[in-house]
C-alpha cells in the first residue's frame, strides 16, 4: 500500500496462485478490478484495493474468493449492484464497500455471510429495506449503512438492539428502530 502505483491492476496477478493476501490500497490504480484477481482462490487473509481510482462493477467472479476473511473495496468509484455472488464468500469476517457508487438493494444472498464481524456499506446509493437477516448475525459488531437511500422499518433484533454498533444516519426514509 501507499506506493504511488499507477495504471491498471495487471490481469497476470491471477497467476499468483500461492498468494494469501494482497494489499494495493492507497495508490493511483485505475480501471476495473480484473476478474483474474478475483479468481485467486488461495487468498485467505485479505484483499485490500481501497483508496484507488478503480471503477466499474464488482465482477460476479468475486464468488471464487471462498477462503477470504476480509475484502476492502472502499473509497473508489465502483458502480452497479452488489453482486449476489458475494454470498459465496462464506469465510468473510470483514466487508468494506463504503464510499462507492453502488446502487440497488442489499442482496439477500449476503445472508450466507454469518461470520461477518464488520460490514460497512455506507456512502453509496443503496436503496430498499434494511435486511432483517443482519439481525441474526451473532458475530456482527459494527454495521454502517449510513448515507444511502434505504427505506422502511429498521429491524430491532440482534445488532439493531445496540445503537452504538449500528449507523443508519442520512437514510431519510427509515422508520422505527
Amino acid at each position: 500500500s501507499n506506493n504511488n502505483l499507477e495504471g491498471s491492476i495487471p490481469a497476470t496477478f491471477g497467476n499468483l496462485t500461492e498468494l494469501i493476501s494482497l494489499d494495493l490500497s492507497s495508490n493511483l490504480l485505475s480501471g476495473q478490478i480484473p476478474q483474474e484477481v478475483l479468481s485467486i482462490f488461495t487468498l485467505a487473509v485479505y484483499l485490500n484495493l481501497s483508496n484507488n481510482l478503480l471503477d466499474g462493477p464488482i465482477s460476479p467472479h468475486v464468488r471464487q474468493l471462498v477462503n477470504l476473511a476480509e475484502i476492502d473495496f472502499s473509497w473508489k468509484k465502483l458502480s452497479g449492484a452488489i453482486p449476489n455472488t458475494l454470498g459465496s464468500c462464506v469465510e468473510l469476517q470483514f466487508l468494506y464497500l463504503q464510499g462507492n457508487l453502488l446502487h440497488g438493494k442489499i442482496p439477500k444472498e449476503l445472508m450466507a455471510l454469518r461470520g461477518l464481524e464488520e460490514l460497512d456499506l455506507s456512502n453509496n446509493n443503496l436503496s430498499g429495506p434494511v435486511p432483517e437477516f443482519l439481525g441474526s448475525f451473532q458475530l456482527l459488531k459494527n454495521l454502517n449503512l449510513s448515507f444511502n437511500h434505504l427505506s422502511g422499518p429498521v429491524p430491532y433484533k440482534g445488532i439493531f438492539s445496540n445503537p452504538s454498533s449500528v449507523s443508519l444516519t442520512s437514510n431519510g426514509m427509515l422508520c422505527g428502530g
